[in-house]
């Protein structure tokens, strides 16, 4: 697996969550990379941003686990 990085800017008020079984993801961002049977798409207002693939219990899960560690990062920072 390469490592890629894109650096997004957005303000909180303006990002856009959007979840979507597979096919209407494709179509709606148009790729065919999807693979996996749903996929969550968080972007910025500019549209750029992050599609993760995957069945909807390890979408939750991912999500669940990214706001218990931006927690234990943020908490502490905003000290």
């Amino acid at each position: 697996m390469a490592n890629r990085y894109n650096y997004v800017h957005t303000d909180a008020k303006g990002a856009l969550y959007q979840g979507l079984p597979a096919v209407e993801a494709r179509t709606e961002w148009g790729t065919t990379e999807i693979e996996e049977s749903h996929a969550l798409g968080l972007f910025n207002a500019g549209g750029d941003g992050l599609i993760i693939d995957g069945k909807p219990e390890d979408l939750l899960q991912f999500v669940d686990l990214l706001h218990a560690h931006a927690h234990t990062v943020f908490d502490r920072a905003s000290h």
